[in-house]
């Protein structure tokens, strides 16, 4: 996992963030992974990780 700890990383973004327990895990995942993260809830997942990129699908326009 490229040196990033699933859990530390979950318990950190839980904790200091104050964000839902499934929403940590789901940011956690994403860092660790260095994924991007799709959703269309984005305002769970401000503020959460300077190395998490968020995406929401439902905001692209056809060009």
């Amino acid at each position: 996992m490229n040196g990033c700890k699933l859990l530390d990383t979950n318990i950190l973004i839980y904790l200091s963030k104050k964000i839902k327990l499934p929403d940590a895990i789901i940011a956690a995942s994403a860092i660790c992974n260095k994924a991007t993260l799709i959703t269309r809830n984005t305002s769970d997942f401000q503020n959460v990780h300077n190395d998490l990129i968020i995406v929401n699908p439902f905001e692209f326009k056809d060009s």
